[in-house]
């Protein structure tokens, strides 16, 4: 078994003794430590000297060049303000090109700021589905909190999780609530 670790010594003690204790003898696990800076090579060099199965194998497999003055971490062109404006861009000569208003799944700081940049674009944002009963009814950016449910309400059964439609067999778009079209537009 090849076992990739990096800074894993809080866990790695026990997913070796789990991988250990199976009941197939007849392997290896070959733990590729990719530079852990917490103890977790000694804690490997430790495992090994109580079981031959396990060789650990310290390795650097990746080094990151990532410096402070890099183009995306210094220039303004790199902001998430401007790949959400572009997103926004796309979703309304795409996706959503003949739709008149969006519904998000999820109030987060994503999906609020990918709302301001498709209002500022001209589209309507219907509403914001959630999970949390503390929000439900909250106003962000003039379009309200509602629970997520209500997508299900408007079917005989209940979707399935991350189905992207519902047991109906239609999208979930197809309920809207008033007249108009609604679409989903999923974002974090």
């Amino acid at each position: 078994m090849l076992l990739p670790v990096h800074n894993a010594s809080a866990t790695l003690g026990a997913a070796l003794d789990s991988l250990l204790a199976q009941s197939l003898p007849d392997f290896e696990v070959v733990a590729l430590d990719d530079g852990s800076s917490d103890g977790t090579l000694a804690l490997l060099q430790a495992h090994a000297q109580r079981d031959a199965r396990v060789r650990p194998l310290p390795q650097v497999l990746l080094h990151w060049r990532d410096d402070p003055a890099r183009a995306t971490r210094a220039d303004a062109r790199y902001a998430v303000k401007n790949f959400l404006r572009a997103k926004a861009h796309y979703l309304l000569r795409g996706p959503l090109h003949d739709h008149e208003r969006v519904i998000f799944w999820g109030a987060g700081q994503m999906a609020r700021c990918l709302a301001k940049h498709l209002q500022r674009a001209g589209a309507q944002v219907a509403a914001f589905l959630h999970v949390n009963p503390q929000k439900y009814g909250m106003q962000l950016h003039g379009a309200p909190v509602l629970p997520a449910t209500i997508l299900r309400a408007a079917c005989s059964q209940p979707a399935p999780a991350d189905s992207g439609g519902c047991s109906c067999g239609r999208p979930a778009r197809h309920h809207s609530q008033p007249p108009g079209r609604l679409e989903l537009g999923r974002a974090n």
